[in-house]
């Protein structure tokens, strides 16, 4: 005859896996809610072809605010505080996202032959210039104001042929829409690359 605790701890674990798979079945029967998160990655989404004549340009990590170390959308509202977009990120981490849109921006101006752009290091049987961005501003405001500052040099074998500053100005975004945000910043990033071609 077996103990009786025996007997009770068989019909314990009996109706414990009884209660999972009654758990299981239930998580299967529930219906999946569609994925509202929309990805948005800067940049132009036509390229441009290669001008094999034109100026060769690798693009350096930019330096951008700390802040914006995210994959979220984020703005600024008129006491500093950061706040996100709901249901909008970036593709890529923002300073692979601006090294990459600041290169297409670039290469579209015709003038300028991209040899590489980080997160890639150059290539070393060819060092180009290199353009280095350091972005002291970058702020997307509540108030519907995209500001952007930022400082730019040019550098071949160590030395500065070109340097300079870009000021954002008249650039803004609906705060409703991510679209606009993007938008927005994709102005900016081409204007500093136009900048940036007027003094090579």
């Amino acid at each position: 005859m077996e103990p009786i605790n025996a007997k009770f701890y068989m019909i314990d674990r009996r109706f414990l896996l009884l209660l999972f798979c009654l758990g299981l079945s239930g998580c299967v029967n529930l219906k999946p809610k569609p994925d509202t998160i929309q990805h948005f990655a800067l940049g132009p989404v036509q390229l441009a072809d290669i001008n094999a004549d034109a100026i060769p340009l690798y693009v350096a990590r930019p330096e951008l605010p700390v802040y914006l170390d995210d994959r979220r959308l984020q703005y600024r509202d008129a006491s500093g505080l950061v706040l996100s977009l709901a249901d909008a990120r970036w593709a890529e981490t923002l300073e692979e996202g601006v090294a990459r849109a600041l290169s297409e921006y670039l290469a579209a101006t015709q003038s300028v032959r991209v040899t590489g752009f980080y997160p890639w290091p150059p290539r070393s049987s060819f060092l180009s210039p290199v353009v280095r961005v350091r972005v002291l501003k970058f702020g997307v405001l509540a108030t519907g104001e995209i500001s952007m500052l930022a400082e730019w040099e040019v550098l071949e074998e160590a030395a500065v042929i070109a340097q300079g500053q870009y000021q954002s100005s008249d650039l803004f975004w609906d705060k409703a829409t991510a679209i606009s945000y993007v938008a927005g910043l994709n102005q900016a990033l081409q204007n500093l690359s136009n900048e940036i071609v007027k003094s090579l």
